[in-house]
């Protein structure tokens, strides 16, 4: 009976840790951070930071200034965030001539 007894107690001590890192998942900071977009290279840091579930406001100035880049990488770098966001829910927007926000998920929306 006391093997049974301990069995019990282990099994709720792993729900109440379960619970307890539901509770802490839930409880995630969201960061809004900044970010120089400088090349086509940024793109896979870019959605690293959205996975971590963090809003970004990209100054593309100097992406868009730069004599290596081209419009093509350009396109192709804002087509790969686009579909990120349409697959994952989240949303892009421009701000003024340099800037894009953009959300990582469904739960972040920009009126």
């Amino acid at each position: 009976m006391h093997l049974q007894t301990n069995n019990m107690t282990d099994q709720k001590k792993t729900l109440e840790n379960l619970a307890h890192l539901r509770q802490a998942y839930e409880k995630r900071l969201c960061f809004v951070k900044m970010y120089e977009f400088q090349s086509l290279r940024d793109v896979n840091q870019i959605m690293l930071e959205l996975k971590n579930g963090n809003i970004l406001v990209c100054n593309t100035e100097p992406f868009l200034a730069s004599d290596t880049n081209t419009m093509v990488e350009v396109k192709r770098a804002i087509d790969q965030l686009r579909g990120y966001c349409r697959e994952n829910g989240g949303d892009m927007k421009r701000l003024g001539d340099y800037m894009l926000i953009i959300t990582p998920n469904r739960n972040f929306r920009i009126e």
